[in-house]
C-alpha cells in the first residue's frame, strides 16, 4: 500500500471493519433524568397539539400524520440548553422553508413523481450548500421527502393531486 493512501479504518473514520463496539455503561445523574422527563412532556404537548388542538383544521389522517411529524421535530430541536434549542429550531426553519419553497413550485407544475422528489432533494442540496448551511442538508432532505410522500399518499388532500396550498 502507498504511503499516502488512507487504510481501511480512515476511510471509515478510523473504525476498523472488525473492531468490535466498545458498549460504555454511564451512570445517570439527576439532570440526565430531568432532561428525559422534559422530553417526554415537550413530545407529548407537541402530539396533543397537533392531533387534537388542530382537528377542526386537518383531516383525521392529517392528524396522526402531524403529530408524528410534530413529536419528530420537537425532539430534533429539544436540547439542554435554550440557546442550542433555538439554534437547532433556526436551522429546522431554514431547512424547512428552502424544503417547502420547492416542493410549492414543484407541485404547481407537476404532480408527486419518484424522480422529482429525488431532483427536487439534489437542488435543495445545493441551495443549502450555497446558503453554506451544510448541516442542515438532512433536515431539508428529510422534510422533503415526507412533504412528497404525503402529496403521494393524499393526492385528494393536496387539490388536483398537486399540493393543498396550490
Amino acid at each position: 500500500m502507498q504511503e499516502n493512501q488512507p487504510t481501511t479504518g480512515d476511510a471509515l473514520g478510523g473504525i476498523e471493519p472488525t473492531d468490535k463496539p466498545k458498549l460504555k455503561h454511564e451512570k445517570l445523574s439527576p439532570g440526565d433524568i430531568i432532561f428525559a422527563l422534559e422530553m417526554t412532556i415537550a413530545s407529548a404537548i407537541s402530539y396533543w397539539v397537533m392531533t387534537y388542538g388542530l382537528a377542526p383544521f386537518v383531516g383525521k389522517d392529517g392528524d396522526f400524520l402531524g403529530g408524528m411529524w410534530a413529536v419528530l421535530a420537537t425532539i430534533f430541536v429539544f436540547r439542554g440548553t435554550r440557546a442550542k434549542s433555538m439554534s437547532a429550531g433556526l436551522a429546522r426553519l431554514i431547512a424547512t422553508c428552502v424544503s417547502f419553497a420547492l416542493c410549492f413550485i414543484y407541485l404547481l407544475i407537476f404532480p408527486f413523481h419518484p424522480v422529482g422528489m429525488a431532483v427536487l432533494i439534489g437542488a435543495s442540496t445545493v441551495i443549502m450548500m450555497l446558503l453554506g448551511r451544510r448541516d442542515d442538508i438532512v433536515t431539508m432532505g428529510i422534510t422533503t421527502a415526507v412533504v412528497m410522500v404525503v402529496v403521494a399518499i393524499s393526492p385528494q388532500e393536496a387539490g388536483n393531486s398537486r399540493c393543498s396550498v396550490c
